[in-house]
């Protein structure tokens, strides 16, 4: 039986590879920062906004780095997606769409640290 070999992902299928590096490194970027910057942060922190109000919305600070995981997850799979899709089009929608999310986590993170860390 011969050995398994893994195939290497080829890059230049995926449109706008360099944007998703650079969404790579900034949700890895936000997550170290996030986990760098916990001594700024209360013990609780307003993470989960679509919950009712009061308590159910907080959460443990340490916890501040989910929104840029998932992101990045989301990331991760859509650029994997678009090398699997012939469609052209279909490809730069599951990237662009990776972006967005890393936009909309990033400013999420920034947002709550800014709100309630002191600095």
């Amino acid at each position: 039986m011969p050995a398994y070999s893994p195939k290497a992902i080829d890059t230049k299928k995926i449109p706008y590879f360099a944007i998703l590096k650079v969404g790579f490194l900034v949700n890895f970027s936000v997550i170290v920062l996030t986990f760098l910057g916990q001594k700024y942060l209360p013990p609780q922190i307003p993470l989960f906004y679509g919950l009712a109000q009061g308590e159910e919305q907080l959460a443990t600070s340490i916890w501040l780095f989910l929104p840029n995981s998932l992101a990045l997850i989301f990331l991760v799979a859509n650029g994997l997606v678009a090398t699997l899709v012939d469609e052209e089009f279909m490809k730069k929608i599951l990237v662009v769409a990776g972006i967005i999310a890393t936009f909309f986590a990033t400013i999420t993170t920034l947002k709550i640290f800014l709100l309630v860390g002191s600095f």
